[in-house]
């Protein structure tokens, strides 16, 4: 037995030089890749989309007005001055050089110093005069003041200083809804011209339109967004007279 167990031979395995030194390149380059590779934790993936939200955010985000006392119509403790129409937020516009809060301020000052430039914001208010029909209801709704119309007619005195002052009723004031140029509103049974207004508004000109042509007196939305704000001051040379029901 012990004859037949010598003639049992191993195959041998035949490994050349070449082939290790192949075999060991390929490993370290594996271990190479592997280091360069990581994989990306949820922390940073997290923080990554945080940074883009962010970014998108304040590329998108509207220029703010700062608030002027006494002539801006905006607050300075919530950001879409304007009261997006529909919702709660506030939309802020791009205002026009020249068409800041202080700018209407100016404005006013000059008009109030300069009596030639007496109800020169008052678009619509020289037609009024100058219809024969919209002097028929005039004279109708005034029967009890005539004075007054009389001295707006000959004398031009600025409406803010007639008393008793001019009575504007529904019928006229739609007359005067023209567009953003002419346009008539009612603030707590105040008549006022917003047209020249409309530029200066750092809420933009639709809000206002809109709210004007839905609603005879829009008293209630001006408190709800710009409680704040003294609109007697702010649009003393718009005013134009009392707002009257028909009986």
């Amino acid at each position: 037995m012990s004859q037949g167990n010598s003639d049992i031979q191993l195959p041998k395995i035949n490994v050349s030089v070449e082939e290790n030194i192949k075999e060991h390149e390929q490993d370290e380059q594996i271990k190479s890749r592997q280091t360069r590779f990581k994989i990306p934790t949820i922390q940073n993936s997290r923080n990554d989309a945080y940074r883009q939200q962010q970014q998108l955010q304040k590329d998108n985000q509207p220029i703010i007005i700062q608030q002027q006392p006494g002539c801006s119509t905006l607050g300075g403790s919530r950001g879409g001055g304007l009261a997006r129409m529909g919702g709660g937020g506030r939309q802020k516009v791009r205002l026009a050089p020249g068409h800041s809060a202080l700018d209407w301020s100016d404005l006013n000052k000059k008009l109030l110093q300069d009596k030639s430039r007496s109800n020169e914001l008052l678009y619509g208010l020289r037609t009024m005069l100058e219809d024969e029909n919209q002097v028929t209801i005039l004279k109708r709704i005034n029967s009890e003041n005539m004075d007054t119309l009389l001295k707006l007619y000959r004398f031009n005195i600025p409406c803010h200083l007639l008393h008793p002052p001019l009575r504007i009723n529904e019928q006229l004031l739609r007359l005067h809804q023209k567009d953003e140029h002419e346009f008539w509103t009612v603030i707590h049974g105040n008549v006022y011209c917003i047209g020249s207004y409309m530029k200066y508004h750092p809420g933009g000109s639709e809000i206002l339109v809109h709210y004007g042509e839905k609603f005879v007196d829009v008293g209630f939305w001006f408190n709800k967004f710009h409680r704040w704000v003294n609109y007697e001051k702010l649009l003393q040379n718009c005013y134009i007279g009392k707002f009257v029901k028909d009986k």
